[in-house]
């Protein structure tokens, strides 16, 4: 009893940390995609402020930039 309550447990632990980096992945797609939307030069002004104030939303969630070499 006592070995199916610790299986159980570490079930659970490895379901929470697999959905926080789920969440974490797409908050960071996410906010890829925006800074690939910003960079490039036409876009539609309210379509830019949308996106601006999202991208700021996104950092103050904890999303940070990675800029690709190569």
């Amino acid at each position: 009893m006592l070995e199916a309550h610790e299986t159980r447990t570490a079930s659970i632990a490895l379901r929470k940390k697999w959905y926080a980096k789920q969440n974490h992945n797409n908050y960071m797609n996410e906010y890829e995609r925006i800074r690939g939307e910003l960079s490039k030069s036409v876009l539609r002004g309210s379509s830019k402020a949308h996106l601006e104030k999202r991208k700021k939303t996104l950092e103050e969630l904890g999303a940070i930039a990675i800029d690709k070499i190569g």
